[in-house]
C-alpha cells in the first residue's frame, strides 16, 4: 500500500511555490517552514514537522524568520567613531592606540623587508606573523596599527582581510574585492579560473601576477580554522592548511606579506617551519595603562584617581579590550 507524507507534500508545494515566485532558497525554506508551523497549530496532536525541513549551505545566509524584521547585520561603526572595520568584520582602533611599541616594531620590520630576529637566534626570512594571545589583548587592533604606519612609510597599500572561519566562496570573495578596486581584469580571470582549486588560482595570482605588489593579507581570528586537542599544539584544519602552504612560500618569498591573528599556536610541516615570526600579546603594561588614563582624565576619567584607575586595571588584568 503507498504511504502518504501530506507534511511533506504540503512543505514541498509551499516551497516550489516561492521558489517560481522568484524567492531565494534561504527565504522559500523559511516561508515554508512558517507554513508548516501554522498547520500544525491546527491540528490536534501537532507534528511539529517544520523544525526538520532545514537549508544546507556553504555560509551562512543571513535572513529573518520574521518578515517584518530588519534583517540583523555587523554593525557598522559611526562617522567618528573610535573605532572601523578592515575586510567585513575585523574591529580596529581608529585613535587612541597606546603602547606594544616593541611589537609594533616587528611587525613594521616584517611587513617592509620580511626580516626577523628570533630571540638568541640569526635573523632569517619570513613571510609574516603571528600575533598570538589570549581573546581581548588587542591583536587585530595591533595589526591595524601596523597597517596604519606601513602605509604611511610606504604610500598606497592592497589588503585582504579574512576573518574567523575560512570557505572557499569567502576567501575568493577577499581576493576578488581588491582586484575590482584595482580595476585589475587580469586577477579577476585568475581567480575565476574553475579549472584550479582554490588555493591554487591564489598560488598563481600571488606568484606571477602580483608578486611585486605591495599586498598584506590578514588572517583574523584564526583560531577557528583549528582543532585544539587537549594537550599539544592545535592542528589546521584541511582548508586552512592547504591555503597556508600557498601563501607562506610566496610571502616569504615575494613582495606580499601575511599576518594572522590567533588565540594559538599551531603546528606547521617540517618544510614551513619557521616562516611565520611568532609575536605574543599579553597584558597591557605599567606605561600603557599610565597613558590610557592620561588620555581619559579630561572625560571619563576625571572622577577616577590614578591609583584607584591602577588598581582597577589590575583587577581586569589589564585586558586592552576591557579598559578600552
Amino acid at each position: 500500500r503507498p504511504v502518504f507524507d501530506d507534511v511533506a507534500t504540503d512543505a514541498a508545494e509551499e516551497l516550489y511555490r516561492r521558489l517560481c515566485s522568484g524567492d531565494l532558497a534561504t527565504e522559500a525554506v523559511a516561508r515554508a517552514r512558517r507554513e508548516l508551523d501554522r498547520d500544525d497549530q491546527g491540528r490536534p496532536v501537532p507534528a511539529h514537522a517544520w523544525a526538520s525541513l532545514e537549508l544546507l549551505a556553504t555560509r551562512v545566509p543571513g535572513f529573518a524568520i520574521n518578515p517584518d524584521e530588519i534583517p540583523v547585520r555587523d554593525a557598522v561603526p559611526t562617522p567618528g567613531g573610535i573605532y572601523r572595520i578592515l575586510g567585513t568584520r575585523m574591529r580596529v582602533l581608529t585613535e587612541g592606540f597606546v603602547g606594544r611599541r616593541r611589537e609594533l616594531q616587528v611587525l613594521g620590520r616584517i611587513l617592509r623587508h620580511g626580516r626577523w630576529t628570533p630571540h638568541g637566534e640569526a635573523e632569517c626570512a619570513v613571510a609574516g606573523a603571528l600575533v598570538v594571545g589570549m581573546k581581548g589583548q588587542g591583536k587585530s587592533c595591533l595589526v591595524g596599527r601596523a597597517l596604519d604606519r606601513h602605509q604611511q612609510d610606504s604610500g598606497e597599500l592592497s589588503l585582504v582581510v579574512l576573518h574567523g572561519k575560512l570557505d572557499e566562496l569567502q576567501l575568493l570573495e577577499a581576493f576578488r574585492i581588491e582586484a575590482v578596486r584595482l580595476g585589475d581584469d587580469a586577477a579577476e580571470a585568475m581567480l575565476k579560473d574553475a579549472s584550479r582549486a582554490t588555493p591554487q588560482r591564489i598560488e598563481r595570482l600571488l606568484c606571477h601576477h602580483w608578486r611585486e605588489r605591495r599586498l598584506v593579507i590578514v588572517l583574523d581570528d584564526f583560531e577557528q580554522n583549528l582543532e585544539i586537542p587537549g594537550v599539544g599544539e592545535a592542528r589546521l584544519e584541511p582548508l586552512a592548511a592547504a591555503l597556508l602552504e600557498v601563501l607562506l612560500p610566496v610571502c616569504r618569498d615575494e613582495q606580499p606579506k601575511l599576518l594572522v591573528t590567533s588565540t594559538a599556536r599551531f603546528a606547521l610541516p617540517a618544510f614551513l617551519a619557521g616562516t611565520l615570526a611568532d609575536v605574543p600579546l599579553g597584558a597591557l603594561d605599567g606605561a600603557s595603562v599610565r597613558k590610557l588614563w592620561v588620555r581619559g582624565r579630561s572625560a571619563e576619567l576625571a572622577s577616577i584617581a590614578p591609583n584607584a584607575w591602577s588598581t582597577l586595571c589590575e583587577r581586569f588584568g589589564r585586558n586592552a579590550r576591557i579598559l578600552d
